[in-house]
């Protein structure tokens, strides 16, 4: 699912620190506005490039008390009352600290195409993973490399929720069954990271976003396992008959929450289902929904930074 899209499902946040824009050499060179916002808080800082990403954000960058988000180039004035009534709204919740101080300015395509990479570095999961662009080299030992190339699909590793969930992978280890769901997989990081740990297996993966399954489909290739993951353009109804073992489902609660049934129609008996994306605010909101239905088993949370991963079991 592509970043910052209204609707995507796709948690918004540090996770997209930058996403490059789709570049046409042909054409003469764009523009692009550059919304910088000083925090009341460091701790929106998360919530602030959320909010950017659902503005229309390309790309986000946090930097110590500041958030840098990228847009095309449009009417600075009507950006920044758009942004501002958003927040308005989280501050009125108590969902924000403060309101931070915004402002605008345009930078040339050629200044982002030749600066985005340097806000790529591998990421380390324990020693099992490294999560790395192209250009990066493994900082130190691991089990298993990721080489993914930053597009316009989520999951670089940088973000807190694809952390946890490649760490629950780490820690399943042997226990990692031979298939395996991935939905709305982005870049197709966890499906390729079940992949290579566990040898020989089949991890069939879906995207609502195109463009995220053909980048899915180049990194699977990048890593050597194209042939362990099945990719198709859609979502759980699309899927009929198969019952997975494990389900990984990076995702907002609010699309999380309806698609329940769904999930319990796709899990194995006593299957695992893997739910990231969660705000740690949301915590009690995803425990109610899964209280209200006997058939879900919590049996873990596991948290880094303002996000939760909820380790969950069908009951028979």
């Amino acid at each position: 699912m592509q970043p910052g899209k209204p609707g995507s499902g796709r948690p918004c946040g540090s996770r997209r620190h930058l996403q490059p824009p789709i570049i046409n050499m042909q054409k003469k060179a764009q523009k692009w506005l550059m919304l910088s916002a000083r925090l009341a808080a460091d701790t929106d800082a998360d919530i602030l490039s959320h909010v950017c990403f659902e503005a229309g954000a390309l790309g986000c960058e946090e930097r110590e008390s500041m958030v840098i988000a990228w847009f095309p180039q449009q009417n600075a004035r009507t950006l920044m009352q758009d942004v501002n009534q958003r927040l308005a709204s989280l501050l009125a919740a108590g969902i924000l600290q403060g309101t931070p101080s915004l402002s605008t300015s345009v930078i040339e395509e050629q200044d982002w195409h030749s600066g985005w990479r340097r806000f790529f570095k591998p990421i380390l999961v324990d020693r099992v993973f490294c999560v790395r662009p192209p250009w990066e080299k493994t900082p130190e030992p691991v089990a298993h490399e990721i080489i993914i190339e930053p597009k316009q699909a989520f999951g670089t590793g940088n973000h807190a929720t694809t952390w946890l969930l490649l760490k629950k992978i780490a820690e399943l280890g042997a226990a990692l069954p031979e298939r395996a769901l991935d939905v709305g997989t982005g870049s197709g990081i966890l499906a390729i990271a079940h992949a290579l740990y566990r040898s020989g297996s089949r991890v069939t993966a879906c995207d609502i976003d195109p463009v995220a399954v053909e980048n899915a489909q180049e990194n699977a290739a990048v890593n050597g396992v194209a042939e362990n993951i099945a990719l198709f353009t859609g979502s759980l109804p699309a899927l009929k008959q198969e019952r997975f073992p494990l389900i990984y489902a990076n995702l907002q609660s609010h699309i999380i929450e309806p698609l329940l049934p769904d999930f319990y129609r796709l899990a194995a008996e006593d299957g695992i289902i893997l739910f990231s994306g969660i705000l740690a605010e949301e915590e009690d909101k995803m425990r109610r929904a899964l209280d209200d239905d006997a058939r879900w088993e919590l049996y873990e949370i596991t948290r880094r930074d303002e996000w939760i991963a909820m380790c969950v079991r069908k009951r028979a």
